[in-house]
């Protein structure tokens, strides 16, 4: 896959790890940190793969993210979400520390949405719109 066929990344934000890592002692450790660094969770990746595909971090505003991805045939998709914060934690005996990561499966289609070049004619636009959307919510529920 030739990455310059994906469109210009617009994000200046720094990120690191979206998917948990097979070795979590690679991540930042809060034990090792001092205590403000303890707080800090561990930004989402700017680019991962996952099912086949190759996902690049598109737009991030606060916690409102675009991620464009591709595979090996013509299909685009763009996956609009509100990034979630979750703890500090062990999954299957392993620890991790607090971290970003996008909504779980169940909240997809509440916090997250994913646009394809099968399903709109411009999904770009159409991800664009929804990140819109989602910052103008996010803005009400924080004022209310």
């Amino acid at each position: 896959m030739n990455p310059s066929n994906f469109p210009q990344d617009r994000s200046a934000e720094p990120s690191a790890s979206l998917l948990l890592p097979a070795d979590p002692a690679s991540l930042p450790s809060p034990a090792n940190s001092t205590g403000s660094e303890a707080r800090v969770p561990v930004p989402l990746a700017k680019e991962f793969k996952r099912a086949g595909m190759l996902y690049r971090e598109f737009s991030r505003s606060g916690d409102i993210a675009i991620y464009c991805a591709k595979g090996r045939g013509p299909r685009i998709e763009y996956e609009v979400f509100e990034v979630q914060l979750l703890p500090a934690q062990e999954v299957n005996g392993r620890s991790y520390p607090a971290r970003e990561a996008p909504p779980s499966s169940s909240d997809w289609g509440y916090l997250g949405f994913t646009y394809t070049n099968n399903s709109h004619r411009d999904p770009l636009a159409a991800a664009l719109a929804k990140a819109e959307e989602l910052k103008r919510r996010a803005g009400k529920e924080e004022a209310e």
